[in-house]
């Protein structure tokens, strides 16, 4: 994910091809809530995992000395307060909202190549 933020913000998007100021709004509103997903289904994932396995190379959250500053000596909440928030947006967007958004947007794709053949596809591609 870091590598494709980087590319987005190091490159520029194609134009959005002509068409109402609702397309254009539900097309910018689509892709940052993919972003949003895609950075937040790893980050909630590993903040409200206790594993002891650790999440890619990294110890799990709570074996932290982030964890021990942050949550218990700062915030002052135990496990389980810290972790129902991420858990729960974990949860609710990796079981339903991420589904539904990604078929609104496969959907809308192939409208625009098939419907409106406004070549979409190929100013996606190169």
């Amino acid at each position: 994910m870091i590598l494709r933020i980087i590319w987005r913000l190091t490159h520029r998007t194609p134009a959005l091809p002509p068409g109402p100021a609702w397309e254009h709004l539900a097309a910018r509103v689509s892709h940052g809530l993919l972003y949003l997903f895609m950075i937040g289904m790893p980050l909630t994932g590993y903040l409200g995992t206790k594993g002891g396995g650790g999440f890619f190379g990294f110890p799990a959250f709570p074996n932290t000395a982030l964890y021990q500053w942050l949550v218990t000596d700062t915030l002052g909440l135990t496990w389980d307060a810290w972790r129902k928030p991420f858990t729960t947006f974990h949860f609710l967007s990796g079981e339903n909202i991420v589904w539904v958004l990604i078929a609104v947007h496969a959907a809308a794709a192939l409208y625009h190549q098939f419907y409106k053949r406004d070549a979409l596809m190929r100013r996606m591609w190169f």
